[in-house]
């Protein structure tokens, strides 16, 4: 969360903004160009884009906390990191809306399992016939019930 607000760039704007001076050029130049180098780096390395864009949101804020900047070049650098860790958080976030979502949920399910040393079926369904005909529509609408590779029948799903 917080290797980005380790990075010598930071400390240096973070040093500046305690004591009020400007920094010169080149100083800031150097430590931002390694700034720089690092969020690219992370940005293809990291296989968790979520908690990539939290830890650019979390750099982000930290680096709007840098209120007693005052000296010229250390304003331009600071406003250029912002600048570069929000296009980085939007293109995150783009990456984010672009994946597809798998949603996992622990459901109460409706039917107990039998033995099959009693010769009944699979399932004892628990729940009314309006229920089960409700989940055999769902299925067939779907388009997910198959059996042996062939599209079922509705009517054979109900069976």
């Amino acid at each position: 969360m917080k290797r980005f607000i380790t990075t010598k760039f930071f400390c240096t704007l973070q040093e500046a903004s305690r004591k009020d001076i400007d920094i010169d050029t080149r100083t800031l130049e150097s430590s931002y160009n390694e700034f720089a180098g690092l969020l690219f780096t992370q940005s293809t390395a990291s296989t968790d884009k979520t908690v990539y864009r939290n830890t650019l949101a979390y750099t982000r804020a930290e680096f709007a906390g840098l209120t007693g900047v005052s000296g010229k070049n250390v304003r331009t650098y600071l406003y250029k990191a912002i600048k570069l860790v929000d296009i980085h958080i939007e293109w995150v976030e783009r990456q984010l809306l672009a994946e597809p979502k798998l949603f996992y949920t622990q459901i109460d399910t409706p039917w107990k399992k039998v033995s099959p040393m009693t010769g009944s079926s699979a399932f004892d369904w628990q729940i009314s016939d309006n229920d089960l005909i409700e989940l055999a529509r769902s299925l067939y609408v779907a388009n997910i019930s198959f059996h042996k590779g062939k599209r079922t029948r509705f009517i054979d799903i109900e069976k």
